[in-house]
């Protein structure tokens, strides 16, 4: 099914804003990923770990019944601690938005109040952790759920949250990174 509006994701490979600089290190990252088909294998394992993680968060937050697999368990466990900070039922769970008058849709990971406020949370997973200064796009793609959610429904976001989730290969506790990126 094709879809009618592009995605926060589209819109971001037009790097209309980012310095050349980044741009540069941007097309070297995609080049070193496209040499081998070693990597295409590694691109998919990462996106199908994250849609996993994604539908763990859903059914946890649903109360449905959970069957991580082992492999994951250490992205599971760290993200807990977010999960059961939860106050209230959530708004939406991975439910689709749109901005009616800038034309793009996107679907965030859970709108919800957290540490009493109301949040738009992103969920990455990766194997390294990441620096702040790292995550300029996801910025651009959490502030851009917002602003749809904000349009659509007409409530106001207090905060909105990119929870990069990590294991820690040297330490027996996984890492959580919670980045604030935008907020009211």
């Amino acid at each position: 099914m094709k879809a009618l509006l592009p995605g926060n994701k589209s819109l971001l490979s037009f790097q209309v804003a980012m310095p050349l600089e980044q741009k540069q290190r941007l097309q070297r990252w995609r080049e070193r990923q496209t040499k081998t088909t070693e990597d295409a294998s590694t691109e998919s394992e990462a996106a199908n770990r994250g849609t996993k993680i994604h539908e763990l968060i859903a059914a946890q937050l649903q109360g449905k019944p959970l069957d991580c697999p082992d492999e994951l368990l250490e992205f599971w466990h760290p993200v807990r601690k977010v999960i059961v900070a939860i106050s209230a039922p959530p708004v939406a769970i991975e439910t689709p938005v749109y901005h009616p008058t800038l034309q793009y849709a996107g679907t965030p990971g859970l709108i919800a109040s957290w540490q009493e406020q109301l949040t738009i949370f992103d969920w990455k997973t990766s194997y390294r952790m990441k620096q702040l200064s790292w995550m300029g796009d996801a910025a651009i793609q959490v502030a851009a759920y917002k602003a749809a959610f904000e349009q659509i429904a007409g409530i106001e976001i207090e905060q909105a949250l990119v929870v990069v989730i990590s294991p820690n290969s040297h330490l027996a506790s996984s890492k959580l990174n919670v980045y604030a990126l935008c907020a009211a």
